[in-house]
């Protein structure tokens, strides 16, 4: 048997299989995201980095895969279980939500402050 794990004999297990179709899935949101921007805001693309698209691909799928990641590790759940199932799963959602509000209102005031920074 083969050393490479990319060798069509290397057996792939259900966890290599399961991580891979994540990372597919991760891509692909990112990639359609990326294009629904690119076609219903051109001009803001026009306007941004030339690595715009890529940076959102590029954290769109690394989201993603973080959440299977922390999900596996029993650090999340679907939004669906009430908090008084599961209040620490629901907690780590809570706290990421807090964070991109802080995250965003600091942003709004450094722009709010900084008249050179656009919207």
């Amino acid at each position: 048997m083969s050393t490479n794990p990319n060798s069509p004999e290397t057996p792939i297990t259900a966890q290599a299989a399961t991580d891979a179709l994540i990372k597919a899935f991760a891509e692909d949101i990112g990639q359609d995201t990326a294009a629904y921007i690119k076609v219903m805001y051109p001009e803001a693309v026009k306007a941004a980095s030339s690595t715009f698209l890529l940076s959102l691909r590029g954290h769109i799928h690394n989201q993603i895969v973080a959440a299977f990641k922390a999900n596996e590790n029993g650090e999340i759940i679907p939004q669906s279980v009430t908090t008084d199932e599961h209040g620490e799963f629901i907690d780590h959602l809570v706290q990421r939500k807090q964070w991109r509000r802080e995250w965003l209102a600091t942003w709004r005031k450094l722009r709010k402050s900084h008249t050179d920074i656009s919207a």
